[in-house]
């Protein structure tokens, strides 16, 4: 019964589908973090049944790629961008560690937060525009996924770098032992889907491109800020799902 109110607690906070609400109690959140792939799971299915209307309607890829971007943004609530601007700001700020933590705590965005998501959407929907294949779509829908799993992975491994906040109620409970084999076990199983309907190079291609962006999160994190924050960990998924939709529409279908 825990497990299932772990799955309510993660669909509920990542994602704007219905689910029945439970308390955050300690017993319901030592694995909810390890549900939260299963969020992109659903993005992924429905991003693939549009994508597969609009190409048995034959509707124009700029029509199927802003559909695709709501998706990802209607699905999401928009959660991770939030983050995703927040960080771009303190980043950019060239502040001292205090600071930018201020800055990702403060609810107001700064024009360097407006930029980088000019730039996010503009980079994603080119990229919707150029997924127009079958097999680039089946790519694609596995995207979501698997930036989940490694958005979880690093909330499982990063130290929290204020010891508060939501997600510091996500880290505290939760068994990260265990939890580090299942996101190890989901993440396997991911790289056996790219190298099932991709093959062995472009699955080398994703694997190789999440470390690189993992090790640059993980590096930018303990340095800039001392560790993770909510804002931080939306920032790696946005920046890692992005980059990987571009891999995907750059590379032959």
């Amino acid at each position: 019964m825990n497990i299932l109110k772990g799955i309510c607690i993660a669909f509920a906070m990542y994602s704007k589908l219905w689910v029945p609400q439970f308390a955050w109690k300690e017993e319901n959140m030592k694995y909810a973090i390890g549900f939260f792939p299963f969020v992109g799971a659903v993005l992924g299915v429905v991003f693939f049944g549009w994508n597969s209307l609009c190409a048995w309607w034959q509707l124009p890829d700029n029509v199927r790629a802003i559909g695709s971007v709501l998706v990802l943004v209607l699905i999401s609530g928009g959660i991770h961008l939030d983050g995703f601007a927040d960080t771009v700001d303190a980043i950019s700020s060239y502040a001292s560690r205090e600071k930018r933590l201020e800055i990702l705590k403060d609810p107001h965005i700064g024009a360097f937060g407006v930029i980088g998501l000019i730039v996010y959407f503009l980079g994603i929907y080119s990229a919707f525009c150029g997924i127009s294949s079958k097999r680039q779509v089946v790519l694609a829908t596995g995207i979501f996924f698997q930036s989940r799993i490694m958005s979880a992975i690093g909330v499982v491994t990063i130290r929290n770098a204020k010891g508060e906040g939501t997600l510091y109620a996500f880290q505290s409970p939760a068994h990260k032992h265990i939890l580090r084999i299942w996101l190890l076990l989901l993440l396997l199983l991911s790289l056996g889907y790219y190298y099932f309907f991709g093959g062995l190079t472009k699955t080398g291609v994703i694997a190789g491109t999440g470390a690189v962006v993992y090790g640059y999160y993980l590096l930018m994190s303990k340095k800039r800020f001392g560790g993770i924050t909510g804002d931080l960990a939306g920032y790696f998924l946005t920046l890692l799902e992005g980059i990987w939709l571009l891999e995907i529409c750059i590379m032959a279908g």
